[in-house]
């Protein structure tokens, strides 16, 4: 027996996830990740797989972290990374389990400072290597797209990489077309290779996609940067 959204109702398990998954998905603001995260506590004593429970909260915890500052930053962060390794704990298989922890040492050692964040490179590495190999389409090419960006972001001598930036998002495109960070990070990358006509290509379609999708403030904010780094490549171009 399951209890969802106020009712009791005897589903599949997989049918609660999906009713939990949509819900996440559809969240905007931290109000709404914490009732996801109350809807997961509701039925925490039923679940069969905990490590299906136990990474979906600190998928939860890492949004609100991403969302918040200060000591309630590095606090979700912390509560995503231990929900996370529960869930490895239970099953040492789990791609989001291993992408979420990933990500959430990252951010904290974003949170910590530079010493920190210098600390988190190879953990970070280790657990999307792993979760890459697990399951790369997870997360519209989650994997793929978290080491693309580690490349690019790091400076060369720690690692950075702009061939594997390009290599790693070009795989992440593939996997998620319809997700708009992957052509808009692609593109970064490929203008930073001086591939400025890839650049733009990438931000056309990334354009494109957009005003086929609602109208939300993620989109609208996704679409200014779209639209900011297109007309700095079409200066470049002119130039």
């Amino acid at each position: 027996m399951f209890v969802l959204l106020g009712f009791s109702v005897s589903v599949q398990a997989d049918e609660v996830w999906d009713r939990l998954d949509k819900m996440y998905d559809e969240a905007r603001s931290a109000d709404q990740w914490l009732e996801v995260e109350a809807q997961l506590q509701k039925i925490k004593g039923d679940v069969a797989r905990l490590d299906e429970w136990s990474w979906r909260m600190g998928r939860v915890y890492y949004d609100l972290g991403k969302n918040s500052s200060g000591e309630a930053k590095e606090k979700f962060f912390n509560q995503c990374l231990v929900k996370a390794s529960e869930a490895l704990s239970v099953n040492s298989n789990s791609a989001p389990a291993y992408f979420y922890r990933g990500l959430c040492i990252g951010k904290l050692g974003e949170a910590r400072g530079l010493w920190s964040s210098l600390d988190a490179i190879d953990p970070l590495r280790e657990n999307m290597t792993k979760a890459l190999k697990l399951d790369p389409a997870f997360d519209h090419g989650g994997p793929h797209r978290a080491l693309g960006k580690m490349y690019f972001e790091l400076p060369f001598f720690l690692g950075g990489d702009g061939d594997l930036a390009v290599k790693h998002l070009e795989k992440a495109l593939n996997l998620g077309p319809d997700y708009g960070d992957n052509y808009y990070f692609l593109a970064e990358a490929y203008q930073a290779k001086g591939k400025r006509n890839q650049a733009r290509d990438t931000l056309a379609q990334l354009q494109r996609l957009l005003k086929s999708q609602s109208a939300s403030e993620e989109t609208n904010r996704l679409m200014q940067r779209t639209t900011t780094l297109l007309n700095e490549l079409e200066s470049d171009l002119r130039n």
